[in-house]
């Protein structure tokens, strides 16, 4: 049975006051029962041609991309592309509006207050079920074409941080069989992470690419990367394992069939 072998690194906290710290264990992953789930990665701009260079008014976060946030979306790409010649399920888990009285929710009001905005227009779709959804024009949840999703992979609708939380999710991955989720896209902080929490509840292990993710760092608060680097290493402590696009792409062009 085919396996992708690599290195995950972790963090040992103990003991107390004096942490043995980093370490790598080689993961076996049983081709079969492993996804590659790409998290909230939409967003046009991120492409060399001028077409793509699309500005939105709705939400002027998502045309500020940091160079983070750029380096990040290159290696996604690179880790992307191995998963799809190994011809791993690809699952992407992305925001959405659905009709169920959001804008009456603590969650919308949270958003409100931090970032102004209101999630049933900001993830509007022209392309949806209006009985389902909310029908609009906002061009927030446009791809890129370097990550696009393609024909043949899995597409989750989430209305939350969590791909986890009322979503189909959960079903999709038992169906396939899954063990181990590989894990990329935004933000570490909030979707990507809290995505990855809940996946641990859940008895999925869990392997981050970290440099194919980046946090939301806040200007005057955080030195630049520093929350991206604080979040890594939560994942290395709490939630699973991490290592590279590089290491990944490796790892899948080792495989043996």
């Amino acid at each position: 049975m085919s396996s992708i072998n690599i290195n995950g690194k972790y963090f040992r906290m103990y003991p107390p006051g004096k942490h043995k710290g980093y370490a790598n264990k080689n993961l076996s992953l049983e081709k079969s029962k492993t996804v590659f789930l790409i998290v909230d990665v939409y967003g046009l701009g991120f492409d060399s041609h001028p077409e793509s260079n699309i500005k939105n008014p709705a939400w002027e976060a998502t045309t500020q991309f940091t160079d983070g946030e750029r380096a990040a979306m290159s290696n996604i790409k690179k880790a992307t592309d191995a998963a799809r010649k190994l011809a791993l399920p690809i699952i992407y888990v992305s925001n959405s509006a659905p009709r169920i009285a959001l804008e009456k929710s603590a969650y919308q009001e949270q958003k409100s207050s931090t970032l102004n905005v209101l999630k049933n227009e900001l993830f509007a779709e022209d392309n949806i079920d209006p009985l389902e959804y909310h029908l609009g024009e906002s061009k927030v949840l446009q791809y890129s074409d370097i990550v696009a999703p393609q024909k043949g992979d899995y597409y989750i609708r989430k209305h939350t941080h969590s791909g986890f939380f009322d979503t189909r999710l959960d079903t999709l991955l038992r169906n396939l069989g899954t063990k181990t989720l590989v894990c990329v896209g935004f933000a570490l902080d909030m979707c990507l992470g809290t995505t990855m929490i809940d996946a641990l509840w859940r008895n999925y292990r869990v392997l981050l690419l970290r440099d194919c993710t980046y946090a939301v760092e806040l200007d005057g608060i955080d030195p630049k990367g520093s929350w991206t680097s604080r979040w890594i290493l939560y994942v290395e402590c709490a939630i699973g394992y991490t290592s590279t696009s590089e290491d990944w792409a490796r790892a899948c062009n080792s495989v043996k069939d």
